[in-house]
């Protein structure tokens, strides 16, 4: 029987084919088709966008069952070529408004269209959405190659004891450890994660994307961490995708501690909440809430912000989770905001819960960003108690 998790993951790669063969049939009639270029160069334009655009499917469906060097090589192009379709949606976008403007100019001037600067028009448009759609990807896969930077936060907590003031907390989220990045990339993070010294790891989720058996040993650096008060994980919807259970044991035997619905005590003073993805919480935070001194400060582990009702619950004074990658590559955060106005950074929930939101320490899809910064989160504690 399929679990909500595969009924979702399921339309939703429906749903994306959808869009993606629209995407590909519009690319080709205004940029190939209609500019009126050579035969001999719209044939040669139509074959490199047929194996752009399946190559995207296909890399979703066999890039993880293929050895690692051909299945990079593989998942680069198909997610490669997928950030750059963003683009040259967003700059079509505006290409369209351009078109809609010279087009109502015509049609009040009532003078009739001239074939031959209509071509000249369209291809020159072609061009510049082009040039610009080349411009804009690189300078995206400039930024997403970037080594994940340490980005610090302070955050004040009224329940927290003044012995807990200055605690130091890092949370990495959203790594993706798969078909683009490896054991290199991991060490990088774990550098860095050790560079800044803190007394308690974080991974708030989506950590991989491929079971155990492909990625057991890009992952392992993470197990030579060794935080003064524990290190611990919670799930994303991306470990159900890879076999959450088989993922939740791997982390156990390299010394994660995996917090599944389930609440510590790590220091006196300080409550740990870690909850699954959000489909998969079964109203973990009304639950354990009975459970937990109020006196104390409270901090739940959620993958998504959508979980902050669960915070609500608890009583927590912080949630830390991430998810959304800051939006990855702008604008796509104006459309995260649809689905929760947490997109990254610190935001006050109500007047008792803060939560705070990664921007993601790697990448999912195209290993591009922009206007979103790849991060390692060290978090500080403040006591206002």
């Amino acid at each position: 029987m399929l679990n909500t998790s595969s009924v979702r993951f399921a339309l939703a790669l429906t749903v994306l084919l959808s869009i993606l063969t629209a995407a590909h049939v519009y690319l080709w009639f205004r940029y190939i088709r209609g500019p009126g270029w050579s035969r001999g160069l719209q044939r040669g334009l139509t074959l490199g966008l047929f194996v752009l655009g399946t190559s995207i499917p296909f890399g979703f469906a066999v890039a993880r069952g293929l050895p690692r060097s051909s299945g990079s090589l593989l998942a680069y192009v198909a997610f490669g070529w997928l950030g750059v379709l963003f683009f040259f949606g967003v700059l079509s976008g505006l290409a369209e408004i351009i078109r809609g403007g010279r087009w109502l100019k015509k049609r009040t001037n009532g003078s009739p269209e001239d074939p031959e600067r209509r071509q000249v028009f369209e291809r020159g448009l072609t061009l510049a959405v082009g040039a610009s759609t080349g411009l804009g990807s690189s300078w995206a896969l400039a930024s997403g190659m970037r080594e994940a930077g340490l980005k610090e936060v302070e955050v004040g907590l009224e329940r927290l004891p003044k012995h807990l003031d200055g605690m130091s907390l890092v949370q990495i989220s959203d790594v993706h450890i798969g078909p683009t990045l490896g054991c290199d990339f991991m060490r990088e993070v774990a550098e860095t994660i050790r560079g800044a010294k803190p007394e308690m790891l974080f991974v708030t989720g989506d950590l991989v994307d491929g079971s155990v058996e492909q990625l057991r040993e890009h992952v392992a650096p993470l197990g030579r961490l060794r935080p003064r008060h524990g290190a611990y994980f919670i799930t994303g919807n991306h470990e159900y995708y890879s076999g959450a259970e088989a993922w939740c044991q791997e982390l156990s035997r390299l010394g994660v501690r995996v917090l599944r619905n389930e609440w510590v005590r790590p220091l006196p003073g300080l409550q740990l909440v870690g909850v699954d993805d959000y489909d998969h919480q079964q109203g973990a935070g009304s639950r354990i809430a009975p459970e937990l001194d109020r006196d104390e400060e409270t901090i739940l582990l959620a993958h998504r912000p959508q979980s902050i009702p669960e915070a609500e619950a608890l009583g927590a004074g912080l949630q830390i989770s991430g998810h959304t990658h800051g939006g990855q590559i702008y604008p796509m955060a104006e459309i995260v905001r649809l689905t929760t106005p947490y997109v990254a950074g610190l935001y006050q929930h109500d007047t008792r819960t803060q939560i705070y939101v990664s921007r993601g320490t790697g990448y999912w899809g195209p290993p591009m960003r922009l206007a979103a910064p790849a991060e390692v989160t060290r978090i500080v504690l403040r006591s206002k108690a």
